[in-house]
């Protein structure tokens, strides 16, 4: 991106001063270093990403389950040949 392009994006005042002074903070090639992680964040952070994987464990038995149920649904409306799923829609 050129300066007047930067100037006109960001609604710089005309002088290039604002963006060389940005570069000169922020720019080009310089890496910006994040904090470091205290001990009790990094606690945190495993405990969060732990209750993360749980979760997915979860949510998978479950998606398994509904599977499973609707299989064994299945099989019962086929062999007994009576319905059992609830019709939704509207009453007539």
């Amino acid at each position: 991106m050129s300066l007047r392009q930067a100037q006109e994006k960001y609604s710089l005042p005309e002088d290039e001063g604002t963006i060389y002074r940005w570069i000169e903070r922020y720019g080009l090639g310089k890496e910006l270093s994040l904090a470091t992680m205290t001990p009790k964040e990094k606690q945190e952070k495993a405990a969060l990403e732990k209750r993360i994987v749980e979760l997915e464990k979860a949510l998978e038995l479950s998606k398994l389950k509904i599977v499973a149920i609707d299989t064994m649904i299945d099989i019962a409306e086929e062999q007994f040949k009576i319905s059992i799923r609830k019709k939704f829609g509207p009453k007539q």
